[in-house]
Formats: C-alpha cells, structure tokens, sequence
C-alpha cells in the first residue's frame, strides 16, 4: 500500500470518526484539497476527543469557551460545542456560565491595551481631548 492509498483509507475512516474540533463539510473540502495535511492536522487536533486525557465534557466547553469568545466569534463552532457540550451531559447553567466567563475577555483586550495605547499617545505627544463630564442620576441623587 502506497502513502497515498494510506492517507486516502486514513482520511474516509475519519469522516465518521468521533466528534471533534472541526467542522465537518468544511473538514472534507480540507481532506480533498491537501489529504496528507488533513489527515496530520486531524490526528493533533483531535487528541482531546480520541484519549479521554479531559472528560469529553469539559473538552467540549473549553471548545466552547475558544469558540465564543470575542477573539474568534465562531457561531458556527458554538454551536458545535453546545451540542457536544450538552450530548456529553453539560447542564444548561454549565454552558451559560461558560457563555458568560467568555463575553468577558473583551475586557482584557481593554486592560491590555489601554495601557499601551496612554505610553503611545504620551511618545507621540497626542493628549486627551477634554470632555465635560456627564451627569448621572447616581450622582444627582447623592448630591
């Protein structure tokens, strides 16, 4: 048997193979354009799923988690994840407090580079316009 006939019999066995980081039509267009190069990147990325090093529910919601999190907004992956999640027996407040932790790394991005964007600004000589500051009903309230 040639490498091509194995990675061809690799790569038909994987499309019913367990479930697993990738999408699976978009997985098999991956599989016809570069069948060596899917067939190693399915056997890496697919680890989590096939060795039971993480229960498969916890693997499911920190797929979740990457999927929905603002740095990759995959709503196609997060669904994906929510029903492996939930067919693995994830609860529902499960998968909404990882919805939830995941809507707040935006945040980071802000404490990240906020920081950077003062010491930039301060470099290159660029200060704050000056805003009036707004009421708020709080603050009226306590007055």
């Amino acid at each position: 048997m040639t490498m091509k006939d194995n990675v061809s019999s690799a790569s038909t066995a994987s499309k019913t193979s367990a479930p697993g980081p990738w999408e699976a039509s978009a997985f098999a267009q991956l599989r016809e354009w570069d069948p060596a190069w899917a067939q190693a990147a399915e056997g890496v990325t697919s680890n989590p799923w096939k060795h039971d090093v993480l229960p498969r529910k916890t693997v499911e919601l920190v797929c979740l988690a990457v999927n929905a999190a603002c740095t990759n907004l995959n709503p196609e992956g997060t669904r994906r994840h929510i029903r492996g999640a939930l067919d693995a027996g994830a609860s529902r407040e499960e998968i909404l407090t990882v919805l939830k932790m995941a809507s707040f790394l935006g945040i980071h991005t802000c404490s990240l580079g906020a920081p950077i964007l003062l010491e930039e600004a301060k470099v290159a000589n660029v200060r704050p316009k000056e805003l009036a500051k707004p009421a708020t009903p709080f603050a009226t309230k306590c007055a």
